[in-house]
């Protein structure tokens, strides 16, 4: 058995169709697939004898990729994603410093 590996970094938050497809093999198709900010995500897809083109694909669902009215940055923060940090405390700036584009100023003491 032959594994392909791929990576999408930088993802935006949302929900996705994957499309993967290889010259030889019918083409696997995920609908709905949703990621979450500063969430790994991954998929594991089986592709079967009998296709003939080579593509992959990644469309977002309903949002744009870019938004073009604001330039503030922002995201979506679920109590779930809080509870499985995988840090000692539950502080939400602990949580925060691991988003992208955000810088904490902390004082000192």
């Amino acid at each position: 058995m032959t594994r392909g590996r791929s990576r999408c970094r930088a993802l935006q938050a949302g929900t996705y169709t994957i499309t993967v497809s290889l010259s030889g093999f019918k083409q696997s198709v995920t609908k709905g697939f949703k990621i979450l900010a500063a969430t790994p995500a991954s998929l594991r897809a089986t592709l079967e004898v009998g296709g003939l083109e080579e593509t992959v694909t990644v469309e977002a669902a309903g949002a744009p990729l870019v938004q073009t009215q604001s330039t503030a940055i922002s995201t979506t923060v679920e109590v779930g994603q809080i509870n499985n940090l995988p840090v000692q405390s539950r502080n939400a700036l602990d949580f925060l410093a691991g988003m992208p584009g955000v810088v904490l100023a902390r004082g000192r003491a």
